[in-house]
């Protein structure tokens, strides 16, 4: 026999081998994925079933499983969710998510608007937007990481169809994770709101706002862990956080700042010890009063106490690191209650 000879039959002995190879890589990774989908929609319908047992009814309009080969998600044309205890129904459009096969435990999320809201007290809300997705990510030990982002938002009261915009935001993120620090018990939050525009007929009498909250709950994953709502949880425990950063300003320049712990009881009553900055206080009462014009009176006499504290080196009035108490939501500035705080709850 040649030496060519030779080498072709180990060419194709090598091909065949190959081929093999990848006939039963993609018919294992074919079987896996199809056993896997079949686990997923299996689990979807079972979170549906269990919330019908307790009298919420949670649709997912022509459910599919999608994403062969490599992605894996829930596919639906729509989403409505009616608690009729509660007097509560959602319903809107469509909504897609995925599981990258390639990166265990990392799920991105996009739903698309409008949605309509129907809650207890409120007229019926119709909310759009123009992307909204998520991103968690969620490890053997449980979940480890949340993130949610969406712009161009605006609300409006349905009226029998009949749409009166009540706001609108330019962009809204929220995130949270599990805290690095204290044995990872406690969860890192924050939320920013960019270009807050309350609707006013197109007056034009208020500005709009941007605020942004960086905070830490205080034993946060056993809150999650608990399966309960976090009003639920307060009711029964209480809870602490450490507000590193509460920070809301006007496009006009007025600018409020508080950080500190804070902590909420059984019965409803904040305290804590808080600092705080602020800037340009008229700017922040001309905004508050354009909003809710009553109040007026009571902010200007609580700006010229503050004035009091005030700097005014820049040519600027700005009130830097005042200590704040808070005692079951009695305020105090030094030894003088200044304001009160309602029950949360």
């Amino acid at each position: 026999m040649s030496e060519n000879q030779k080498f072709s039959r180990g060419s194709k002995r090598k091909l065949t081998y190959f081929v093999a190879f990848i006939v039963l890589l993609f018919g294992g990774l074919s079987a896996g994925w199809y056993w896997a989908s079949g686990k997923l929609d299996e689990r979807a319908k079972m979170l549906a079933a269990n919330l019908a047992s307790q009298g919420k009814n949670l649709d997912c309009i022509n459910q599919e499983v999608r994403g062969y080969p490599f992605r894996l998600g829930v596919f639906c044309d729509g989403v409505t969710f009616a608690d009729a205890s509660a007097g509560v129904n959602i319903s809107g459009k469509g909504f897609r998510s995925a599981a990258q096969l390639y990166r265990p435990g990392h799920f991105v999320a996009e739903l698309d608007s409008p949605y309509d809201l129907v809650v207890p007290g409120l007229a019926p809300l119709t909310i759009d937007w123009n992307n909204l997705k998520s991103s968690s990510n969620i490890g053997t030990s449980g979940f480890k990481r949340l993130s949610v982002v969406a712009d161009q938002i605006s609300v409006s009261a349905n009226d029998f169809g009949q749409r009166d915009l009540l706001g609108s935001v330019q962009e809204l993120q929220f995130h949270t994770r599990i805290s690095e620090e204290n044995d990872g018990k406690d969860m890192d939050l924050a939320l920013s709101a960019d270009q807050w525009q309350i609707d006013d007929n197109e007056a034009n009498l208020i500005e709009p706002v941007s605020f942004s909250i960086d905070g830490q709950l205080k034993d946060g994953v056993a809150i999650i862990q608990s399966g309960q709502t976090l009003l639920d949880v307060l009711k029964a425990n209480g809870g602490r956080a450490d507000l590193k950063g509460f920070v809301f300003s006007t496009k006009s320049g007025g600018m409020l700042k508080v950080s500190g712990p804070i902590e909420i009881s059984r019965s409803g009553f904040l305290s804590g010890a808080l600092s705080l900055d602020i800037e340009n206080p008229q700017k922040l009462i001309n905004y508050a009063t354009s909003v809710f014009p009553p109040i007026a009176s009571d902010l200007e006499n609580v700006a010229q106490y503050l004035e009091a504290f005030a700097d005014r080196s820049d040519n600027k009035i700005a009130i830097k690191d005042l200590k704040i108490q808070i005692k079951d939501g009695n305020i105090f500035v030094g030894f003088l209650q200044v304001g009160e705080i309602p029950r949360l709850f």
